[in-house]
């Protein structure tokens, strides 16, 4: 039985879809990299277009593999009865702000993360299981 193909919305093939895809998810991660550093800088009168370009290519790539191996050390935690699991959430947390930036690498950006939540782990905790609850 051959399988037949069900066009999308746009009449695209899949791998033009999934070409387009990918594409979107880069550039829409180019754009919230550049709209993080601009929030966090001192410029308030316009968008520096370095924020856009600035280490972007190793941003990207530290934000990928941070991404999975942030991934996997959750499902670890949560596999070893939830709490370590939400531990490790909440002190790994802030590591991509990290990598975006200050330029770090995932590794370092954890490490970052850790020393930054350390001694605040509970208050933290708190905030986000409300954050979660009211939505």
């Amino acid at each position: 039985m051959l399988l037949k193909t069900i066009p999308l919305a746009l009449g695209l093939s899949t791998v033009s879809s999934g070409v387009l895809l990918f594409a979107t998810m880069i550039v829409s991660t180019v754009v919230g990299i550049g709209v993080l550093r601009t929030f966090v800088s001192d410029e308030t009168e316009r968008v520096p277009l370095e924020n856009f370009t600035r280490n972007v290519v190793m941003a990207l790539l530290n934000l990928l593999l941070g991404g999975i191996a942030y991934a996997i050390i959750l499902v670890a935690g949560f596999m070893a009865f939830i709490i370590p699991g939400f531990f490790l959430l909440v002190s790994l947390y802030f590591w991509n702000v990290f990598v975006i930036v200050e330029d770090q690498n995932f590794v370092e950006a954890f490490k970052s993360s850790w020393n930054l939540t350390q001694g605040n782990r509970l208050e933290l905790l708190g905030s986000v299981s409300s954050w979660y609850s009211l939505h």
